[in-house]
């Protein structure tokens, strides 16, 4: 007994494995782009605590010759500013391409006691295969961070 083939359904299993091969493509790009997104914010949260810790650090002298033992010390936002200036120095120096660029972006504020540091940053969201959805980085929403840091205990 032989099989006839219909000759109409002739290279479909082609057609499927390229659709199958398309959707598992889509798939890894979306699973590549959302884990570098994550990734992104993750760093720049580092980077938030470390410059908040920088800044906690920046302790005015004249405050920390008359503190009181066992109270904060107070931090003054001149000296923050300052701070944060000299820690986006060191990350240039140190060969992070947004803060030699200009584009990682550090603002510090004291509390009005004086004892407790904010630092809000952010930075351009950069994916590695955004260029094949026709998108530019500059399309693309900052990654943004937020981290405090309190000063030390005289």
């Amino acid at each position: 007994m032989m099989l006839r083939r219909d000759a109409g359904e002739r290279g479909s299993i082609t057609l499927l494995s390229i659709g199958f091969l398309l959707v598992a493509l889509a798939f890894v790009m979306v699973v590549v782009e959302s884990s570098a997104a994550f990734l992104a914010g993750r760093s720049l949260a580092a980077t938030c605590d470390a410059a908040a810790l920088a800044v906690a650090d920046a302790v005015d002298p004249a405050a920390a010759a008359s503190a009181v033992p066992g109270q904060p010390l107070r931090l003054a936002s001149q000296r923050a500013d300052g701070a944060v200036a000299d820690f986006a120095q060191q990350l240039a120096t140190a060969g992070d391409p947004d803060a030699a660029a200009g584009t990682l972006q550090l603002a510090a504020s004291v509390d009005a006691a004086g004892t407790t540091a904010e630092v809000r940053c952010r930075r351009p969201l950069r994916l590695p295969g955004i260029g094949w959805l026709g998108l530019r980085s500059a399309d693309l929403p900052d990654v943004t961070a937020r981290a405090t840091a309190r000063s030390r205990v005289a």
